[in-house]
């Protein structure tokens, strides 16, 4: 394992509530856009880490926003996507 690693520990992090939704949001964009090497990833892997980016750009923490803008999405949204992750990801090292 690379550095695909620090994407499953701030999954771990935001799952267990060591950081919130909106610092995992931020982090997770950051490593997404400018640190991770999909070079080094599996196909299951970038696809994983993938599926999780494209719901995290759309957390909204406003009702408001949410409401006006159907993609945005609430903090469940995310926290169940890191879950599915997380479970495809367990479920490949098997």
């Amino acid at each position: 394992m690379g550095n695909e690693k620090n994407l499953i520990n701030l999954m771990e992090a935001v799952l267990s509530e060591n950081i919130s939704v909106e610092r995992f949001r931020g982090q997770y964009e950051n490593f997404w856009n400018f640190e991770l090497e999909t070079d080094n990833l599996s196909t299951l892997e970038c696809k994983v880490f993938e599926e999780v980016f494209d719901v995290v750009v759309w957390y909204s923490p406003f009702p408001e926003e949410r409401a006006q803008i159907p993609n945005y999405v609430d903090e469940a949204t995310v926290l169940r996507a890191v879950e599915d992750a997380l479970s495809k990801l367990c479920e490949d090292e098997r």
